[in-house]
């Protein structure tokens, strides 16, 4: 049985897939989104962009609050790597309500 957070981020990605995700410019970018696997620590999907690639993401670390990714895009037919990065993440639960107020234009 695959754990609830794994079947959270397949739902997920496949409403991205089907351009049905939470945000329009996701559904954007990332419509035709092809999943090859997913499991708790890893990500492979494939995307059409200029050219089919793949694109990599693993677990690597926690700290704390925390967490490290490593990702890789890769050509689809050789499997080269074209890209590549680590990255450090915690979660957020931003609301527009914590947002500042925008600035506005007085006139003098």
């Amino acid at each position: 049985m695959e754990d609830s957070l794994v079947l959270e981020m397949r739902s997920y990605l496949d409403g991205l897939a089907n351009g049905t995700g939470r945000s329009q410019l996701e559904n954007l970018i990332l419509s035709g989104l092809k999943i090859i696997h997913l499991e708790k620590g890893i990500l492979r999907l494939q995307v059409q962009l200029q050219e089919t690639v793949e694109i990599e993401g693993r677990s690597t670390g926690t700290e704390g609050n925390m967490k490290a990714v490593m990702v890789e895009i890769r050509r689809e037919g050789n499997r080269e790597v074209i890209a590549g990065g680590n990255l450090w993440m915690t979660p957020t639960a931003l609301s527009l309500k914590d947002l500042p107020p925008p600035l506005h234009k007085t006139s003098l």
